[in-house]
């Protein structure tokens, strides 16, 4: 300003406004940066508890991304990582609560062992987590929903619902009790049991998708086509597009004789998921069910080309080859598909008794890693061979390719 000029008292309004402005635009952001993420993380806390840990753990690592200190969070999404068979996240969050803990404690040794027994190395931590868990205390469904999760990775079923009616019997109503009693059904090939239950979990909770989508392959199974599309068409509208659900969709319009819908409908998913093999195996089945051989053959031919030990697809390969007159070619996908359903009947075999009459044998654990290797299941390969090398340390297993 020029010395002897007049002020004018609109300019010295405007830059005071200015000024409170910029300084209540920071106070908000301040507030933001300070209280938005501790909201999140309590919101994300509370979805835990709601048995929905995908999104609780959105939310707490973006509460943690800012308040990377708070304790309570960091178990929280240690749980959650755990929850969602997502181990090495678990590990990492594990990690970081001893950090901020100076070390080693009761609170980080039990997550520890949950993540043991959630991993399936149930041998280590068993008994010490059955014991810790009938005494009680606040821990005590973390406990349970850990050595549940163990249970059901190394197919151990009998025992997993044993401790979820176990469970259930000390806190009736309990829904992760009764989901986790749900997807035990579902993976014992229980349909009747699988449906029941996990309808029960639906009408208690509807937002369970993960278990909506059991619910909807279980009625599958059953060949209930029209309630399993219902379940199905409401995945469909909630969530962003999958192959599991669009090919699933696609064969209960084709069974219910809605194929036009069917078809229309695999094409539009395979515009957006052209590497999805189960669209290409499902569209395979609908032409070779009403007679096209060669568009049949050409669909499991891109099947097989993403998922080469898939039975049905070297199965019905075989059956649109022997149409068209190619006896040779389809002699030998049907040799393979036979291997194959030697195998899985192997497998079903193992997992639906063996196992749970030998949880400790070493023998059961390296046939198993050997079969998921067969079946291009590498990461299961994986653990059910490393699971073997520690039981039976003097035969050691070679790597996974």
């Amino acid at each position: 300003m020029i010395r002897g000029e007049k002020t004018n008292p609109n300019q010295t309004k405007g830059r005071i406004w200015i000024r409170k402005g910029v300084f209540f635009s920071g106070l908000v952001l301040f507030i933001g940066i300070l209280f938005l993420p501790l909201a999140a993380g309590f919101y994300g806390r509370f979805l835990l508890k709601r048995c929905h840990p995908e999104i609780a753990l959105d939310y707490l690592t973006f509460a943690l991304h800012f308040h990377p200190w708070w304790i309570e969070a960091q178990m929280e999404a240690c749980s959650a990582a755990r929850q969602l068979g997502n181990h090495p996240l678990a590990w990492t969050h594990l990690e970081y609560l001893e950090e901020r803990l100076g070390g080693i404690s009761p609170e980080s040794l039990l997550h520890w062992k949950m993540i043991h027994a959630s991993m399936g190395d149930l041998q280590i931590v068993e008994v010490n987590l059955l014991d810790e868990w009938r005494r009680g205390g606040s821990e005590a469904h973390e406990i349970a929903s850990s050595l549940v999760e163990g249970y059901i990775r190394m197919f151990r079923l009998p025992d997993a619902l044993a401790l979820t009616g176990e469970w259930l019997d000390r806190e009736p109503g309990s829904l992760k009790a009764m989901l986790l009693r749900a997807q035990t059904w579902h993976r014992s090939h229980s349909p009747d049991n699988a449906v029941d239950s996990l309808q029960e979990v639906i009408s208690m909770d509807p937002t369970q998708s993960e278990c909506r989508l059991q619910l909807a392959l279980s009625l599958l199974d059953k060949a209930k086509y029209d309630e399993a599309l219902k379940h199905l068409d409401l995945l469909a509208e909630s969530g962003k597009m999958d192959g599991l659900i669009e090919s699933r969709r696609a064969r209960c319009l084709h069974m219910i004789g809605r194929e036009m819908q069917a078809r229309n409908l695999l094409e539009k998913a395979l515009k957006t998921l052209p590497g999805d093999y189960r669209l290409y195996s499902t569209l395979g089945q609908i032409e070779l069910l009403t007679g096209h051989n060669e568009e049949a053959e050409e669909a499991f031919r891109k099947t097989l080309s993403m998922q080469e030990t898939d039975y049905l697809a070297n199965f019905s390969l075989s059956q649109a080859l022997k149409r068209q007159g190619k006896n040779e070619e389809s002699k030998a996908f049907l040799d393979r598909a036979e291997k194959i359903k030697t195998t899985l009947e192997r497998l079903n075999e193992i997992t639906s008794t063996a196992i749970s009459q030998r949880p400790l044998d070493p023998g059961l654990h390296r046939e198993l890693g050997n079969i998921f290797t067969f079946l291009g299941q590498t990461e299961s390969a994986r653990r059910w061979l490393m699971s073997a090398d520690r039981l039976d340390p003097a035969s050691h297993s070679p790597p996974v390719p």
